[in-house]
Formats: structure tokens, C-alpha cells, sequence
């Protein structure tokens, strides 16, 4: 069991210095325990280093942070729905980088593929981070920022080595390193959490993948704090009986992804929605066709060949509703419900409206099925 002294010292114990790390491969992490570990009673065997606490604010459900580029100040979005770190391309003109395109390589999101350059930056500061000779991967779309306002997307291919806490309502995301501890150790703020698993990250896409539950369907999901409310895939959508224009479904206002193309959507109703032992009764999310555009061409044919993702978008919402611990090493996100709705819905003219419905409920007769 975790004492108080421990959780006080996980909160609001500070680095005495900058952390200087690579971003890319942040080696030599491992090197620095001795110094950051935060102490422990003696026979505890769960130990964790905080490496940083990143201090965020919410724009439309988004965790937001100031950040630099060669002592220039750039909004930086906390967006786990990237599988790389990304700037913006009038962001990296404004800033003066050279870009270099060495491959056909795109980016792939709802809305379509947009191209990716690649620019290398001397130095970038992210709170506690400074890091040097950095190769960014830039979307140069017709948007600039892909991410409504930011410059720079903080990926998953960042936050996949490490343990990163989501406690939105507090404002903070904490960067941590444990060792030694079982998956229930890592909840030190609440006796109660909920678990799920997590698909291990790949070296290609090291996003945060788990298994959901909808209408008792076994469903893939995609952990995205980028995304201001979750959705629900049209195939998936229609795969568990709820299909746009009939019974509890309502046209919605476009939606669009990185690479700026309206996607039509709807709002269904679905009458569970379960995660770990978590399940809620009457939910409603928005639906769309979020990989219809994602199309591409293979070489020395004429045939256009989609690319999927997953069958739902897990977004800010629910984060904002929940504290979340995601844990790559052990493979689990362990969380608890802080309170207020856990899905939200997005009107045009307006910020993020709390869904009618929703109700939490108690766990499923059979939990959902979880990621091997």
C-alpha cells in the first residue's frame, strides 16, 4: 500500500535542474533513477521516478502547454492520437527551419493523407525537457496546424517510454518511471480504479490502443487526448445495430482531421458502452466515417486501397471525466471516475456540450473482453 508521504512526494516534488533529454530515443533515462527515485518506505518494493510534471491548460477539451523552439515560444498540444510528434508547416516557416522531404512518407488521420516533411531544430524546451538536435516531422497542410491553434503535437512515439499520468481536471500531466510495482500500485490517489489493457506499442505506431465494449460487442480503440470528444466509427457504428437514420440517431455537423476535408456525422445512441469493469447505459457518441478519404495508391496500379484504424476514438472527454494512468511497460491504463459525463458532444456554434444520457452504471454481468 502506498503511504501518504509517497503520494505527497509523487504530487509536488520538483527536479532541481532541467532534465536535458533526446526526445526521439530518451536514452540514458534509466541512468537517472538514482538521483529522481522519490522515496520509499524501506520494504517497499514499487518505486517510481517522477521525471517531469507538465503543468496543461484545456482548449475545447484539448491539454495544451507552452513550449520553445530555438528560444521561441510555440503551443505545444498533448496529442496521443499522433503516432509521431509533429509541427505545423507555417509554424516551422515562421520559425525559419529548413525542410527537407526524403520520402513519399504521409500522415494518415480523419479527413484524409497529408504529406510529411522533416525539419531539425537546435533546441526545444517542454517544461522540464530541453533537448537539442531534435528531427521533427512536419504535416504541411493547407491549415498549417492540423490541431486548431497549436504548433507543435506532442505524439505517442513520446510518450510511449514512459508511465504518463492524464489528470486533467488538475491541470497536469506527470511523466513518471516506475519499478517494481504491481498495476494497482500505480493508482495512489484512490483504494478504487478500473483496468484495461493495452495493445504493446508498436515500433511504427506506438499509439495506445485497448478493447472496448458496445452493445456487448468486442471493439478496437484508439486512447487520443487530441480529440475533443470520442467517436465512433461508421462500420463500427453500424456493426452493433446503430446505423444513421434510424432510431436514435441525429444528423450532426461536419467533422474534419488533419488534413481539413468535412466528414459527414451523425449522434447515435448506444445502450452500453463498457471499459474494464466501467460500463454506462444510454451513451450517446458521435458517429462518422472517419476513414473514408484515407486512400492510397500502391505502386504500378491504378486502384485506390483504404487504410483503417480503430473502431472508436477515445477522446479528452473522457479524460477530463476520468484520472488515467497508461502504463506501455506493463501494458494496462488504469483509472478512476472523478465525476461529470464521460461522453460530450460538439456543436458547431458552441463549446463542448455535456451528452443527455450517459448514465454510469454498475460493472457488466461479463467484463469486456480486454487486449491479450
Amino acid at each position: 500500500m502506498l503511504t501518504k508521504e509517497f503520494v505527497e512526494g509523487i504530487r509536488y516534488r520538483q527536479l532541481p535542474r532541467p532534465l536535458v533529454v533526446d526526445i526521439k530515443m530518451l536514452q540514458g533515462i534509466v541512468a537517472l533513477l538514482c538521483s529522481l527515485q522519490l522515496a520509499m518506505p524501506a520494504n517497499a518494493a514499487c518505486k517510481i521516478a517522477q521525471i517531469a510534471e507538465l503543468h496543461v491548460r484545456l482548449a475545447a477539451n484539448t491539454p495544451i502547454m507552452d513550449g520553445e523552439i530555438n528560444g521561441q515560444s510555440v503551443q505545444v498540444e498533448l496529442n496521443t492520437g499522433g503516432y509521431r510528434t509533429f509541427i505545423g508547416g507555417e509554424t516551422a516557416r515562421r520559425l525559419h527551419l529548413p525542410l527537407r522531404q526524403y520520402t513519399d512518407e504521409r500522415a494518415y488521420g480523419v479527413g484524409g493523407p497529408v504529406p510529411i516533411l522533416t525539419a531539425v531544430v537546435n533546441e526545444l524546451k517542454l517544461g522540464q525537457f530541453t533537448a537539442h538536435d531534435v528531427r521533427l516531422a512536419v504535416l504541411d497542410t493547407v491549415h498549417n496546424d492540423p490541431y486548431e491553434g497549436t504548433e507543435l503535437a506532442l505524439g505517442a512515439d513520446f510518450f510511449a517510454k514512459f508511465t504518463t499520468e492524464f489528470d486533467l481536471t488538475h491541470g497536469v500531466v506527470r511523466l513518471l518511471l516506475p519499478d517494481g510495482c504491481q498495476s494497482g500500485q500505480l493508482v495512489y490517489w484512490d483504494k478504487a480504479y478500473s483496468m484495461t489493457d493495452i495493445e504493446a506499442p508498436g515500433v511504427n505506431d506506438p499509439r495506445f490502443h485497448t478493447n472496448v465494449s458496445i452493445n456487448g460487442k468486442r471493439l478496437r480503440a484508439l486512447l487520443d487526448t487530441g480529440a475533443s470528444v470520442s467517436h465512433i466509427s461508421l462500420q463500427a457504428a453500424e456493426s452493433v445495430g446503430v446505423t444513421p437514420g434510424g432510431n436514435g440517431t441525429t444528423p450532426a455537423t461536419a467533422i474534419t482531421g488533419i488534413a481539413g476535408k468535412p466528414i459527414e456525422s451523425w449522434i447515435g445512441q448506444f445502450d452500453t458502452f463498457a471499459i474494464g469493469n466501467e460500463m454506462i447505459r444510454n451513451a450517446k457518441l458521435r458517429i462518422s466515417n472517419m476513414y473514408a478519404n484515407n486512400r492510397i495508391e500502391i505502386t504500378g496500379s491504378h486502384i485506390p486501397v483504404q487504410i483503417s484504424g480503430a473502431d472508436m476514438i477515445i477522446g479528452a472527454d473522457f479524460l477530463m471525466a476520468h484520472r488515467v494512468l497508461i502504463s506501455p511497460q506493463t501494458r494496462k491504463m488504469v483509472f478512476t471516475y472523478t465525476g461529470g459525463p464521460v461522453f460530450q458532444l460538439l456543436r458547431a456554434d458552441e463549446q463542448p456540450e455535456a451528452a443527455q444520457g450517459g448514465e454510469r452504471g454498475s460493472p457488466p454481468a461479463e467484463p469486456p473482453a480486454s487486449s491479450p
